[in-house]
């Protein structure tokens, strides 16, 4: 299964859930709820951009799109350091495209480094 299929195929489940929920427990209050997860989900994915993958789309990333796209943002930063060198102290940012995408890094170190904390504690 490809990311994008497993992203869509998460989504139908949370909105099949969510509409069990709904036709059993809360009535109509909650298809407005369905139709704004709906919503965001598909926002998130397709037009928010995301620092993580370098400010591409899951989407984009998931598509293989994200390559041109990079690939396009570092021209118009080199084109725009070459027109005026002045307004830069260095290089320009790394726009290669991400290979490893991680969840909840910072949440990873901040756990090895309590697990550390604990067994020098012991």
């Amino acid at each position: 299964m490809q990311k994008t299929q497993l992203v869509r195929f998460i989504d139908f489940y949370i909105a099949e859930a969510l509409l069990s929920l709904n036709t059993v427990v809360l009535g109509l209050a909650s298809a407005a709820a369905i139709i704004w997860m709906q919503k965001f989900v598909n926002w998130y994915n397709t037009e928010h951009l995301h620092s993580g993958i370098n400010f591409v789309t899951p989407e984009s990333k998931h598509n293989g799109a994200d390559v041109e796209i990079l690939k396009n943002r570092n021209e118009i930063y080199e084109a725009a350091k070459i027109k005026n060198p002045s307004r830069w102290s260095g290089k320009t940012r790394n726009w290669d495209p991400v290979t490893t995408v991680k969840l909840n890094t910072l949440k990873e170190k901040n756990k090895s480094i309590t697990t550390e904390k604990l067994q020098q504690a012991c």
